[in-house]
């Protein structure tokens, strides 16, 4: 009887313990701003090896770095890079464009406001092009 009433507070007091861990767990997860910033890190429009870019400072890309914790993806940086690299142009407009075709394609099927951003018509009709 004794050991049968031990037993059963002790799995109760398990089971409260670990429900604690749990809750504070999940309350310190939401007040620190990790859900928001998941919500909100930019999106890199392209596949990114950093290993591949070793050789440059990071503040060449992440030049607001020093401003915020986090910088903005410098979008134009990359295009201004590798446009003139044969074998990598191709590649990058074709990630590019197909970041941003998926989101903007997503908002038109739910019938929202889907874009285009003025960056995309800032590089095409600099560059001659009449459409998308």
């Amino acid at each position: 009887m004794v050991i049968d009433r031990l037993i059963a507070s002790w799995r109760a007091a398990t089971i409260i313990v670990i429900g604690a861990l749990c809750g504070s767990a999940a309350l310190w997860w939401t007040l620190s701003g990790a859900p928001h910033a998941a919500k909100t890190r930019p999106l890199m429009p392209l596949d990114f090896p950093h290993k591949a870019h070793v050789a440059f400072n990071c503040v060449t890309c992440h030049h607001n770095y020093t401003e915020a914790r986090l910088s903005s993806w410098p979008f134009q940086g990359c295009i201004a890079c590798h446009k003139n690299t044969p074998s990598l142009s191709g590649v990058i407009e074709e990630q590019f464009h197909g970041q941003c075709e998926s989101c903007h394609l997503k908002f038109a099927e739910e019938h929202r406001k889907s874009g285009p951003p003025r960056a995309c018509h800032v590089c095409h009709v600099a560059g001659g092009m009449t459409h998308f």
